[in-house]
């Protein structure tokens, strides 16, 4: 263990590797709740990982997953790793790919898992279930409404993924609720952008080199994989939050509560069903999509 107490890469592969039993590689704590529930009644054992708490040097969690996985595949080991899609499935129109496929490493099947959340069938369970005005007849709309909203900060994390104008731009700085009004849709964009350009530091050529991205990206049919789970969730918040969507005693919900509407309805996903193969097309890919981008 490091001296902050955490187990390193190479004890976790150690450890792994002195065993028969079989583990799931997990980018997070979120990942953790929700193929806890997910596995319930599954006919195999997993051990479920949470990388964020395994020392390594990776950049990030989902490098630390493919990392560790492909060090155990050269074991011959059973175990397997599931990380978000992210932005990485948007590709030129000139690029490719030598393979998209990483024995054992499998995806959800969207930008990240809460993406895939807000696009299941149980979207519709849980909203109806917390909000008075929403119903089976106004339920794809009010979804369309949250991915809309979503859509304008994933352009942008769209730009930054390809470094489009050399350096990135702080995401953090553009709250989900910029991105709620009626203005139309090229209207908005402008604005979000404009209003944002003194604390990025934009000039006009990065203004204009931005909005003409986000104006190609609107050919973008793949909603699952262009908007960010977490954007979908904040806009979902933002949306009760204003009185959109309605609650019993106009109660307010966090992205976090939200998130643990959603697991109750995954319980026992898996039973009679062989984990991972039997969840592939349901819940995970994998290999990663090609979606060819101007």
């Amino acid at each position: 263990m490091n001296l902050q107490g955490l187990i390193t890469l190479d004890e976790q592969i150690t450890e792994v590797k002195m065993t028969k039993e079989k583990y799931v590689f997990l980018e997070g704590p979120s990942d953790i709740i929700f193929w806890k529930s997910l596995l319930n009644g599954s006919d195999d054992s997993f051990n479920l990982i949470d990388i964020s708490k395994v020392d390594n040097d990776e950049r990030s969690n989902k490098r630390a997953v493919v990392s560790l996985v492909s060090k155990l595949n050269m074991e011959k080991h059973e175990s397997f790793g599931i990380v978000d899609v992210d932005y990485d499935c948007f590709l030129s129109r000139n690029a490719s790919r030598d393979s998209n496929k990483i024995e054992n490493i499998y995806y959800y099947e969207g930008n990240s898992l809460e993406s895939l959340l807000l696009h299941s069938s149980k979207f519709a369970k849980v909203i109806e279930l917390i909000c008075t005005n929403i119903s089976e007849d106004n339920i794809e709309e009010f979804r369309n409404r949250v991915v809309n909203i979503s859509r304008i900060k994933g352009k942008i994390r769209l730009i930054n993924d390809k470094n489009i104008i050399g350096r990135q731009l702080a995401c953090d700085k553009l709250k989900i609720k910029k991105c709620i009004n009626k203005l139309q849709k090229a209207e908005q964009e402008i604005l979000v952008v404009k209003s944002l350009q003194g604390s990025w530091g934009l000039s006009q050529k990065d203004m204009d080199i931005i909005l003409e991205k986000m104006s190609c990206y609107d050919s973008i049919e793949a909603d699952r994989y262009l908007c960010h789970g977490h954007d979908l969730f904040q806009a979902l918040e933002a949306l009760i939050a204003s009185g959109v969507a309605t609650t019993q005693k106009k109660e307010k919900y966090t992205e976090n509560q939200l998130f643990k509407y959603f697991i109750p309805y995954f319980d026992g996903f898996s039973e009679n069903k062989t984990v991972p193969d039997d969840l592939i097309g349901d819940i995970l890919i994998d290999e990663i999509p090609n979606i060819y981008i101007a």
